[in-house]
């Protein structure tokens, strides 16, 4: 009771006297709730700006999107019709100037497609309009500002807004050049109405509001969402074509039509046709989420205001008694007396007096809390695959599985006690100590020594902090060997491709297409006879520069092609710094983004000069090879050849003589006579000159001379070589060539040696047959390929029939065995094909195909040879 006494006070000293900066309680707590709102609602309408600021450059951004996809859209369409407008341009019917055949094909187009096709020479003269009849009157329109940029950029061009020539209807072109050789000869357009750009538009994918709109490089508009073709060709508002001329982005707000309407403009322009595709917001939309924001802050300001009032008052009233008692449980509290727990109508005072009762309890609870915590976080070092060590004084005092487990240690306690350096070879300490010393809180690498000696690589990471007062160290260990080994595998792989690529002379490029920087290997420096050191080729312009000069257009052309088809594969030959020339394969692979825009070009070269050489070696070994198969024939037909000229040469002996006799005698008709038996003697001698002529074709030597030729008098003159000789009156010989001749583009000398050689194999095959039976037809079988066969009724084909074809495989008791080989080896040059097959009802039949002339170069020919005029 004494201690209870001691601490009441009198009522006089309970409420000290009012002063000037006395303040009621009911004052203080409304104060404080001002305190208390007021950075809320600070806070409130710093969000909501932050919100609307957030929503404007979302829908900023989206409309930027969406104007970069109505321009990839529309350039998607138009790359597509200017690729099948040049496909068009390479016809072949217009590189030959036939204005009729590609009239048909221009037609072929339209009916298919629905697209106009128009083509027009450099006088703006419109030659072919698939939308007028063949043959009409066609106009002549003139697209100036195209028709420059086409000639200027020799590339095609997509045309501003124009008005049909025929229709008188609004449309644009795609405006490609057609080349002979290197000049443009015409202009090739496909007229497209502004219904497929609308309809593009329309279907993009664009929140309710947005207006879509393609304008022309004048500012013309083409398409507009929401719109039809009442405003197709309706100019943009000046001013705005003003601000979008020449770039890209945002304008931010502008007026649009209507004028009294603005609207948040964000528009992107098209490389390819130069068009400007604006996406258009009206203010109304950006603006309200900032109206709606600022009512609704307005609104909870002056409610949380005349709340804070309303609650200060309640409150002092409320809290004044409770907080009295309180204040003397704590001024108890403070003397050391027991603290009693208080029931008030506050429940904050009550948690506030149990509290007081239970901070005891609660350090308790916050000391067991720790030790818990610091049970798992060594759980949790154990459990990771970095070695953890903690060392204070320069003693370990803490280590987790995997640092005592990667060391070779049995358990925790052996790591325990031990200096830090102890785990490191006395070689590598005082490096490993600078280490640590430079790269404070960075891994560095050293190596680690186990019990047994051995040593492994490791990376270190040291850091010090402060544990209760006291200062320690904290080590991370990763053990390197997997990755040591690992690079030292890489590197092993990598030396081990560069000897490969060096050895097959295979260099490698990949070109950023995104940066326009290329990656070249050594082995590709060292094949175009470069620096290793140089990096090889940094641009295709320091390429492109090797490449020989009549290989450059066409390598440039597989080139641009490649990327358009994601694959290249050519040939070509390049030009070494030290004038040396090279033949070079190239192959690539081009990568592309989900847009379709190409980000990497990758590939490799081979040198394959060696084998080009090789080629040239092979073809002068199989023409000498030839010129001796036709040598050794005409040694085989040389005693036959002196009984088939003999035989013509007696009888013209004979027909001089009578003739001689038929002129000294006196019979009125002698003179009639004579000349008759001298015209018998002539034909006979006509007779002996034709076989050796023959002959003398048959075994000339020269280099490979295509030309066009009828096959029948061709397969004549071989059958009757090869018959030469031929006794046998079983022999029986057909010729079947149809109701045809066709014409052939080969060198006449050695397809002849081809049927020579066959027909003279079918006789040899059909010795002991009776009766002895050959076949030598000739049909089409395309209108690019004419067949030529042999056919005979002896023994068939052998069992292994893969080796006819084989060089020195026959079975002949004499005989090289190098006939047939030599006749694939012809057939193949020409592009056709040597093969055997059994004949119905026994024997073998030998077929090989030429290539055809084509009916143009026919008639060209004959003309060549048959000139008009008199």
């Amino acid at each position: 009771m004494q201690d209870v006494n001691r601490q009441t006070r009198p009522a006089s000293a309970e409420i000290p006297p009012r002063g000037s900066r006395d303040r009621a309680l009911s004052w203080h707590l409304a104060l404080l709730c001002l305190a208390l709102i007021l950075p809320v609602l600070i806070l409130a309408a710093v969000l909501a700006w932050s919100y609307v600021g957030s929503e404007q450059r979302r829908m900023t951004q989206e409309g930027l999107r969406a104007a970069h996809d109505v321009v990839a859209a529309s350039d998607r369409k138009l790359a597509g019709l200017i690729a099948a407008t040049e496909i068009l341009s390479l016809s072949r019917a217009l590189q030959e100037d036939d204005l009729d055949a590609f009239d048909r094909q221009a037609r072929d187009v339209f009916r298919r497609l629905g697209i106009n096709v128009v083509l027009r020479d450099l006088n703006s003269r419109q030659v072919v309009n698939t939308r007028l009849p063949h043959g009409a009157p066609l106009p002549t329109n003139v697209d100036a500002e195209t028709d420059r940029l086409v000639l200027e950029t020799r590339r095609p061009a997509v045309s501003n807004l124009l008005i049909g020539g025929v229709t008188r209807k609004p449309l644009f072109i795609v405006n490609v050049p057609v080349f002979k050789g290197n000049d443009i000869a015409y202009f090739l357009n496909l007229s497209l109405e502004p219904e497929s750009i609308r309809e593009l538009v329309m279907g993009m994918d664009r929140p309710a509001g947005w207006t879509i709109v393609v304008a022309d490089r004048r500012g013309s508009i083409i398409a507009q969402s929401g719109k039809g073709d009442e405003v197709v060709g309706t100019p943009l508002p000046r001013p705005l074509w003003d601000d979008i001329r020449g770039g890209d982005g945002i304008l931010g707000e502008r007026v649009v039509a209507p004028p009294d309407e603005k609207a948040l403009v964000a528009f992107d322009r098209s490389d390819l046709s130069g068009w400007v595709a604006l996406v258009m917001l009206p203010s109304a939309h950006t603006t309200a989420p900032l109206r709606h924001s600022l009512m609704g802050l307005s609104t909870l300001a002056a409610g949380m205001l005349v709340l804070a009032a309303v609650l200060a008052l309640v409150f002092s009233r409320r809290i004044e008694r409770p907080v009295g008692r309180l204040a003397l449980e704590a001024e108890r509290l403070g003397q050391g007396e027991a603290v009693r727990l208080l029931e008030t109508v506050v429940r904050e005072v009550n948690m506030l007096s149990a509290t007081l009762s239970e901070a005891a309890a609660k350090r308790h609870r916050a000391e067991t809390a720790l030790r818990e915590s610091e049970e798992r976080y060594r759980a949790l070092a154990s459990a990771t695959r970095e070695g953890v060590a903690i060392h204070s004084r320069w003693r370990v005092i803490e280590a987790n599985t995997a640092f005592w487990t990667m060391f070779g240690y049995a358990s925790r306690d052996d790591v325990v006690g031990h200096r830090p350096l102890h785990f490191i070879p006395s070689f590598a300490r005082q490096a490993a100590i600078a280490d640590a010393r430079k790269e404070m809180d960075e891994p560095f690498q050293s190596v680690g020594q186990r019990p047994d000696g051995s040593i492994f690589p490791i990376e270190l990471c040291t850091r010090f902090i402060v544990y209760q007062g006291q200062p320690m160290w904290v080590e991370v260990v990763r053990d390197l060997t997997v990755q040591k080994a690992t690079e030292a595998a890489l590197r092993d792989g990598e030396a081990r491709l560069q000897l490969a690529q060096a050895a097959g002379g295979v260099g490698t490029w990949d070109w950023d297409a995104l940066r326009g920087v290329a990656t070249c290997s050594e082995s590709y420096c060292r094949l175009y006879g470069l620096d290793p050191q140089s990096q090889g080729h940094q641009s295709p312009e320091a390429w492109l520069a090797q490449v020989h000069p009549d290989d450059r257009e066409r390598v440039m052309e597989l080139r641009q092609a490649a990327m358009a088809s994601g694959r290249l594969e050519s040939e070509y030959r390049i030009v070494r710094p030290d004038g040396s020339v090279r033949w070079i394969v190239d192959r690539g692979l081009a990568m592309y983004d989900s847009t379709g825009r190409l980000i990497r070009f990758l590939g490799a070269n081979v040198d394959v000069t060696e084998a080009r050489l090789a080629e040239e070696r092979l073809r002068e070994l199989q023409s000498q090879l030839l010129h001796a198969s036709r040598l050794s024939a005409m040694g085989e037909m040389t005693a036959a050849l002196a009984h088939e000229l003999n035989q013509p040469l007696g009888a013209a002996a004979n027909f001089l003589n009578a003739a001689r006799i038929a002129l000294t005698g006196d019979e009125p008709d002698s003179r009639e006579r004579a000349l008759a038996r001298l015209d018998r003697a002539t034909q006979q001698t006509l007779r002996a000159g034709a076989i050796l002529r023959r002959l003398r074709s048959f075994v000339a030597h020269g280099d490979i001379d295509r030309r066009i030729v009828r096959t029948r008098p061709l397969v004549e003159d071989a059958v009757a070589l090869a018959l030469v000789g031929a006794r046998d009156p079983e022999l029986r010989t057909r010729l079947d060539f149809g109701s045809e001749d066709p014409a052939i583009l080969v060198d006449a000398i050695q397809i002849q040696q081809v049927v020579f050689n066959l027909v003279k194999n079918a006789i040899e095959a059909t010795e002991g047959h009776h009766p002895r039976e050959i076949t030598v037809a000739t049909r089409v079988t395309s209108d690019d390929e004419v067949e030529i066969s042999v056919a005979d009724n002896g023994p068939g084909l052998p069992d292994d029939g893969g080796m006819l074809f084989r060089p020195f495989a026959t079975t002949k008791a004499e005989g090289l065995g190098i006939g047939l080989s030599i006749c694939r080896a012809i057939v193949d040059a020409h592009g056709g094909r040597l093969w055997a097959e059994e004949r119905p009802g026994g024997g073998a039949v030998f077929l090989f195909t030429v290539p055809a002339a084509r009916k143009k170069e026919v008639t060209d020919d004959e003309r060549s040879h048959h000139p008009r005029g008199g």
